[in-house]
């Protein structure tokens, strides 16, 4: 028997956080057998809404914040003429708009990320936002150039789509990367690929105001009671029946269960189950950007509406999504 490897993704959105689970399955009948694998609620890594993928925005946040006695220091700043700042979203430490004169916007933001994952990842995931082809490492570390963080020294990232985003404008991204210990500090703009231009001198010279001070160490007794203050939701547990030949595997970092189904003529299939905070970037970004894994092209709200189904998945409404194409990274077909 011939299996194509087909990839199915529900998503579940709740007070919580969404739910992510993210079938790469083998298309044959499954033996009923089951067993019931319980995850903690409290035990969940949520990663960032930022951006959908695994990327500076989206390593999960559980990992840096977790433990309260960790102490991370304060970011401070010159904020250039025209710029103003926002409202922060969980893990962004500094959010403004970079304004310009004829009414262009670029979104800057600065986010501290634990120094995790590799580097040609993170710069696919940036061109995969700018429609750009993936590159090797050796392609991905010739786009970098050397710049100053403050009284440090970083890399930056210019990456500029060769098309029209959305149908609208070419778009560029520039983004400042450094480490401090166990720490990846990301400065980021996003904009029109003219107006990032322009901005580009005023960005790097945000970046040399930039300084890293030392927060006050907080004592034990001040973040137990801290802790203590915080409503934790911990009485609700995620339980699932799991098919007998279903073969759990560590999960990994980003993801809170894994599993490994075999088929025939050595096929394979993964389940991937992973926990989001709030819509964990939104439905139509995450759509879009499996459609890219599968070499689609990226559909609009309307077109997606037309091809997502819902389901029951507990006491919780899920949206069902079935999409078939060819591997990205393989050339073969999948689904």
């Amino acid at each position: 028997m011939n299996f194509n490897s087909r990839i199915k993704a529900v998503s579940i959105s709740s007070l919580c956080g969404g739910l992510i689970l993210s079938f790469a399955l083998v298309g044959c009948d499954r033996d009923a057998a089951v067993k019931v694998r319980t995850v903690p609620k409290e035990s969940v890594s949520v990663q960032s809404p930022e951006s959908p993928g695994i990327s500076p925005e989206t390593m999960p946040a559980d990992d840096f914040h977790s433990g309260a006695t960790q102490v991370q220091p304060q970011l401070k700043w010159t904020l250039p003429d025209g710029w103003t700042e926002k409202p922060l979203t969980e893990f962004r430490v500094a959010s403004f708009n970079a304004q310009g004169k004829n009414g262009e916007v670029a979104d800057v933001c600065a986010i501290p990320l634990p120094a995790t994952g590799r580097e040609v990842d993170l710069v696919n995931m940036w061109r995969g936002q700018m429609h750009l082809p993936t590159v090797t490492d050796a392609d991905a570390a010739k786009g970098t150039e050397a710049v100053k963080i403050g009284s440090e020294q970083g890399k930056l990232f210019d990456i500029a789509s060769t098309e029209k985003i959305n149908g609208k404008e070419r778009g560029r991204m520039l983004i400042a990367m450094i480490t401090r210990g166990g720490t990846s500090w990301f400065f980021k703009m996003t904009g029109e690929a003219s107006f990032v231009s322009a901005e580009k001198p005023v960005f790097l010279q945000f970046l040399k105001s930039v300084s890293f001070e030392a927060a006050e160490p907080m004592n034990i007794e001040t973040a137990s009671a801290q802790a203590a203050s915080t409503p934790v939701e911990v009485s609700e547990k995620n339980s699932a029946e799991i098919p007998a030949d279903w073969k759990e595997v560590p999960p990994g970092e980003f993801l809170i269960a894994k599993y490994m189904i075999s088929g025939a003529d050595g096929a394979e299939a993964q389940v991937n189950v992973s926990v989001l905070a709030g819509e964990g970037g939104g439905l139509l970004a995450n759509a879009n950007r499996w459609r890219r894994q599968l070499g689609l092209k990226e559909v609009d709200e309307t077109e997606l509406a037309q091809q997502m189904t819902t389901m029951n998945v507990g006491d919780n409404k899920a949206i069902f999504l079935d999409m078939t194409g060819v591997d990205a990274k393989t050339g073969k077909p999948s689904r």
